[in-house]
């Protein structure tokens, strides 16, 4: 992987900055699953939880699901 840090360093280096919060999220995730691991120890009961978890997750957040809409205009100058 080639990555071009003086590109990185100007205003269009958001995607750096992007991996490092996944990075972040998807650590704070694993430890998570680890103390969750360590209290169920009964996996039916741990995926039990944790899809109640996820659930109650996606309805606190009050996501919104609406179709994409692309408009395409037909400018000829």
């Amino acid at each position: 992987m080639v990555i071009n840090w003086s590109e990185l360093a100007r205003g269009e280096g958001w995607g750096l900055l992007l991996y490092v919060g996944l990075l972040i999220i998807g650590i704070f995730g694993l430890i998570i699953d680890h103390i969750l691991k360590s209290i169920f120890k009964n996996k039916l009961y741990l995926n039990l939880f944790e899809l109640l978890f996820i659930v109650l997750i996606l309805f606190s957040t009050r996501i919104q699901f609406s179709p994409l809409l692309v408009f395409f205009t037909n400018e000829t100058t």
